[in-house]
């Protein structure tokens, strides 16, 4: 198995269609006979390279080519659907779109993920498997992580659109049993929303059973709604996952 980028189409059966995914694996992973952790990782076209990325690229192979070899992690990153992206990426449905969520959750979980553990090395339990996402990506990783917790024990969300799934934010009341591990990040100037929108957000976890030891959530002063941000944010969120 060739150390780095592995690019393969896999089909979608909960959504009839398919779709590209690129699977980074550690620089360690021929040398050694580890298992891994993995980040399922939203809007993976932008993550690796700029060729495919919407702007710039998350930096993630740089990132974790540099990264100690106590967070060497499988980065499974799912190409969005283009015109698709916001129907795949909204839980619920509204004038705008939406509302196919839930299915690409389960095609993570059930389908995707099985896949990713029968051909790699990976620790598969829920503590060493995370969701991450930014923007619309962060509202459906926010979701995944609350209705699927038994497999997501991590979930990283960067400048969360729940503008357009607000309901997302009263999950917590009905989904705390088994408590994901939360790290949510945005800045005050990307929007005129981000601020209460993390706010809300650190709330809806603490007054529904998270504890300071099971989220964080960061206001940044400063840092645009776009990967140039998200890829600082995603250098910084790392060590959080192995603590």
């Amino acid at each position: 198995m060739a150390v780095g980028l592995n690019i393969f189409d896999i089909d979608i059966p909960q959504l009839n269609r398919t779709r590209a995914i690129r699977v980074l694996l550690p620089s360690d992973y021929d040398s050694s006979n580890h298992a891994y952790p993995v980040i399922y990782a939203l809007d993976g076209q932008n993550l690796f390279h700029k060729e495919t990325s919407f702007s710039y690229d998350w930096g993630m192979m740089k990132t974790m080519s540099k990264a100690p070899k106590n967070q060497n992690t499988i980065i499974v990153g799912i190409d969005n659907g283009g015109d698709l992206r916001l129907n795949e990426y909204a839980p619920y449905k509204n004038k705008k779109g939406g509302g196919e969520g839930d299915a690409f959750i389960h095609f993570i979980t059930d389908t995707l993920k099985p896949q990713i553990d029968s051909k790699y090395r990976t620790l598969s339990d829920r503590k060493n498997t995370s969701i991450l996402g930014s923007s619309l990506g962060g509202l459906l990783s926010f979701y995944g992580g609350l209705v699927r917790s038994d497999i997501f024990g991590n979930v990283c969300i960067f400048s969360p659109a729940f503008w357009f799934n607000p309901t997302v934010l009263k999950l917590p009341e009905t989904n705390n049993a088994l408590r994901s591990r939360f790290y949510v990040v945005g800045s005050k100037n990307e929007s005129r929303f981000m601020s209460d929108t993390l706010q809300q957000t650190y709330w809806a976890l603490k007054n529904n059973g998270w504890t300071d030891s099971d989220f964080t959530v960061i206001a940044r002063d400063k840092g645009k709604h776009n990967e140039n941000f998200w890829s600082k944010e995603f250098k910084a969120m790392l060590p959080w996952l192995f603590i």
